[in-house]
């Protein structure tokens, strides 16, 4: 026989002890003191655990100053961090949100007066611990209106103050790019304290651009609510539509992401390098590119997030997506033809819908086609170059608003006109005459202008005015004439006008002179020819056979219409070695040589 002492004890929980005679389930509790024999025993030890009470830790109390409903929140820690928390006031509902681990802050909205105060008890338990209360004092201030706020530079470049609608106070200020600006703020109010933070706001946009298979504006429409900017979009029901999202953004942080509405899939998207700011972009860029596809219309949106946690911004761009047909061409077949030289080959066919573009080519040749295109003014009958001779033109003057001549305009009564503008390669002399024309019930009374320049709405300066011709010419004394009229090459409009509506008859008589040369050195006691050309092949030369001191004038004398057309030759005198009287010699007559010209065009020169 033994005896066995055994002792369990522990600092932070009860112990009991007990000792078995055996094992397993046939054990049996021996007393204490009690006498043992040889055998098998068993010793067991049971505690009985005491957990600690939920402990709240920093709920302090919280004073905010502000307007209206002010929400006041106190943040607090709890232990466990799985212990459950409430909150009760008297002057209301209060919540309390959870954070990261025993992270906890109460919050209550408080009307504000002058100051209100209200006070929440915040209770906190968890399964097997004691549950533990705390009170916090939540204070609302009326904040106080801030009755200036100056902004200085204290390094880094300056800030000056500027004006903007919808600011109290607003600064411009520069700085370098990649350096720092250090700015010192002081605000005045009319209570101590003023509470101030530092926002910013950055530069941030989102580009669209169809790359490939469709095509997209920018829309005129308002976007709707949470969207920044909407597209209008089209593209066909067969193939895919590359569209390129471009985010641009002061900040490098730059994340984009697209998704598609029924009726359009997005096959794929490829997020692009992030683009660095150079001498061409002030800013950074990343592109996401989209492929998309469609069998109905829809929409696909672009989410681009600029910078990164609580102050990361997004834009939205909305693609409106059109999906339409393809276009079909139906009707083209192979076609020939047979001819001599160019041979035109033409082939018709149908393409749907009606407003396609069609364009073609060849593998085997190209053919290139000029084409002009020149204004014409509703009240302007073009004539193109004048040709020497006689020119005639026919027209009508309309009871037109549009048509009238401004230069008869002062009279406060409308002239109806009609204008008729050409071209002189050369100088020429020109006899213009506008009369009524023989279809006329009545004769019409005319007036005609010439003027400066190709001018179809009649606003040119005036070189010549005429009404009528006068009572020499009898039936035809209400006709107008310009003659003696000497003009260079360049373009000229002639109008002619009237109260009446009614038809008219315009001649243009021209006789050109080209080739004389504007500077001509001629010697003493030396012959020199001036050589030129004129027409109409039947206008006659006469040149002055006198002693010619310098400046030789040719006058050139149209049979017909006696129109003369003058150059002046600009000549300069030279002394030769050889001392004596200048002398003047005449070539025959035009008429008398004509069997030496070549050509349809008589030349003529003269000796000095």
């Amino acid at each position: 026989m033994s005896q066995i002492t055994v002792d369990a004890s522990s600092t932070a929980v009860d112990t009991y002890l007990y000792a078995l005679c055996g094992s397993g389930s046939t054990a049996q509790v021996l007393d204490s003191d009690a006498a043992v024999t040889t055998g098998a025993f068993t010793l067991t030890v049971t505690t009985a655990a005491h957990a600690s009470a939920v402990r709240i830790v920093d709920l302090d109390d919280k004073s905010v100053a502000g307007s209206g409903n002010v929400t006041v929140a106190e943040p607090f820690t709890v232990e466990p961090v799985t212990a459950v928390c409430t909150a009760a006031s008297p002057a209301g509902p209060a919540t309390v949100s959870a954070g990261t681990g025993g992270d906890r802050t109460v919050s209550m909205s408080v009307a504000v007066g002058t100051t209100a105060t209200v006070t929440v008890t915040v209770t906190c338990g968890n399964d097997g611990r004691t549950e533990t209360t705390a009170t916090a004092r939540l204070t609302a201030t009326a904040a106080q209106r801030v009755t200036g706020v100056t902004v200085t530079a204290t390094s880094g470049e300056s800030c000056t103050a500027a004006t903007a609608a919808g600011f109290d106070n607003r600064y411009a200020c520069t700085m370098t790019r990649g350096a720092a600006l250090s700015l010192s703020v002081s605000a005045d109010a009319n209570t101590d304290g003023p509470q101030m933070s530092w926002t910013h706001d950055t530069a941030i946009t989102v580009e669209i651009t169809a790359v490939n298979g469709g095509a997209c504006t920018e829309s005129v429409q308002t976007p709707p609510t949470g969207i920044d900017t909407l597209w209008d979009c089209k593209m066909s029901s067969v193939g895919q539509f590359s569209v390129l999202g471009n985010a641009v953004s002061s900040e490098r942080s730059i994340a984009s992401t697209w998704t598609a509405a029924p009726g359009v899939a997005l096959v794929s998207q490829t997020p692009l390098g992030l683009q660095q700011p150079d001498a061409l972009r002030t800013a950074y860029r990343k592109a996401n590119r989209a492929a998309l596809s469609c069998t109905a219309n829809g929409t696909a949106t672009l989410v681009a997030t600029f910078g990164t946690g609580a102050a990361a911004a997004t834009r939205t761009a909305r693609l409106a997506v059109e999906c339409v047909a393809p276009v079909e061409i139906s009707g083209l077949d192979d076609r020939t033809e047979t001819g001599t030289g160019t041979v035109t080959v033409a082939e018709p066919f149908t393409v749907e819908p009606v407003t396609a573009v069609c364009t073609a080519a060849s593998p085997t040749g190209t053919a290139t086609a000029r084409f002009s295109a020149s204004y014409r003014d509703v009240c302007d009958d073009p004539i193109g170059v004048l040709a020497a001779g006689t020119t005639t033109r026919s027209g009508a003057i309309t009871q037109n608003a549009d048509c009238t001549s401004p230069q008869r305009a002062t009279s406060g009564r409308p002239y109806c006109a009609r204008r008729h503008t050409f071209t002189l390669d050369g100088p020429a002399a020109v006899i213009i005459d506008v009369g009524s024309a023989a279809s006329n019930k009545s004769t019409l009374d005319t007036y005609l202008l010439l003027l400066n320049g190709h001018s179809p709405t009649g606003t040119a300066a005036a070189l010549g005015r005429n009404d009528d011709i006068g009572p020499g010419h009898r039936t035809h004394q209400h006709n107008s004439r310009l003659t003696g009229i000497k003009l260079a090459p360049g373009s000229y409009t002639i109008e002619a006008t009237t109260h009446n509506a009614a038809s008219y008859d315009l001649v243009i008589s021209a006789v050109t002179v080209n080739g004389i040369s504007t500077d001509t050195h001629v010697v003493q006691n030396r012959a020199t020819a001036f050589i030129f050309r004129y027409a109409p092949p039947n206008a006659t030369i006469t040149v002055p056979t006198s002693q010619q001191s310098p400046g030789v004038t040719a006058t050139l004398d149209y049979i017909s219409t006696s129109v003369a057309a003058t150059s002046s030759l600009r000549s300069l005198i030279i002394s030769s070695h050889s001392r004596g009287r200048p002398r003047s010699e005449a070539q025959n007559a035009w008429s008398r040589r004509a069997s030496k010209s070549s050509n349809g065009t008589p030349c003529c020169s003269t000796q000095v």
